[in-house]
């Protein structure tokens, strides 16, 4: 199994984080895990390869010069390593056709394989519908271009079929809507994605890219309180601006992170164990929001 990943130093301790999760739900599948970047410290690239090797994977980092993208817009917790993943196909080796582009604002929860492995016949991309985004009546898409007929994908979990995308992927197509549209767009990479690629994204089950903080009310009681009784989620994703890691976040599903923070974090144990005691409180909150 391929996966890429795109970081600045910022992310790695969220980056480090995921992979433990992924390697821990695939002891028996062999995982090429790419390292696409513009500046990651060479710690951090050493850590990242004794993680995999650890696990029995291979490591491979993949620099990009930052002129690339020089001109692209970057704000918030938006960076200009979100544009790696359009361009995935001409960044990787030539020998790697299928890959899986992960943030590492998520945790993996279940086994990827049927995911991974889903056909993707005539598709450049597979991907999820953004639950939050992909509503009728979004005076966005009006905007943005996007016609409606087909599902507004989230970009944070992308599996790529890089053959084709080699074949027919228009670089310059990229660069021209970034360059005409570039301060306008509200998800720059994944707008980008949307619009230019419609019609040839494949769509796969929610849940391998589960929004905690835009759930059903059943889904809300299922996966906090009995989940057993619904299909689980395979990847949890901590969409938004507030992140698990940190001590503000009061978003959904923290208690799925802090476990996997519990089992696998390499520091912020003191700051890790006080956010322990947010979690009923937290559930909670999220409890009245959901019913209200």
């Amino acid at each position: 199994m391929n996966i890429a990943v795109t970081i600045n130093d910022t992310y790695f301790y969220p980056l480090y984080i995921m992979l433990n999760t992924l390697f821990s739900k695939h002891e028996k599948t062999q995982i090429y895990v790419y390292l696409i970047h513009s500046r990651v410290s060479e710690r951090n690239k050493k850590r990242l390869e004794r993680l995999c090797k650890r696990h029995g994977g291979k490591f491979t980092e993949v620099f990009v010069s930052e002129e690339e993208f020089s001109d692209a817009p970057s704000f918030s917790y938006f960076t200009k390593e979100m544009y790696y993943r359009i361009l995935v196909a001409k960044l990787l080796p030539e020998t790697v056709e299928r890959v899986l582009y992960l943030d590492p604002d998520l945790i993996v929860t279940d086994n990827l394989e049927e995911f991974y492995h889903m056909p993707m016949e005539g598709c450049f991309f597979g991907g999820i519908r953004d639950r939050l985004q992909d509503n009728v009546g979004n005076p966005y898409w009006e905007e943005l271009g996007f016609t409606r007929k087909n599902n507004y994908i989230n970009s944070g979990v992308l599996l790529c079929n890089l053959t084709l995308l080699r074949k027919e992927q228009k670089v310059q197509d990229v660069f021209d809507m970034l360059k005409e549209r570039g301060e306008s767009l509200k998800f720059p990479d994944q707008d980008i994605i949307n619009v230019l690629y419609e019609g040839k994204i494949a769509v796969a089950e929610e849940r391998y890219n589960l929004n905690p903080n835009i759930l059903r009310w059943w889904e809300y009681l299922g996966y906090n309180f009995a989940p057993f009784f619904i299909k689980r989620p395979a990847i949890i994703h901590y969409m938004g601006a507030e992140k698990p890691w940190r001590s503000s976040y009061a978003g959904g599903l923290y208690h799925y992170y802090w476990n996997a923070e519990r089992k696998y974090a390499c520091h912020k144990k003191v700051d890790m164990f006080f956010r322990f005691f947010k979690i009923p409180f937290l559930m909670i909150k999220a409890g009245i929001r959901f019913f209200l």
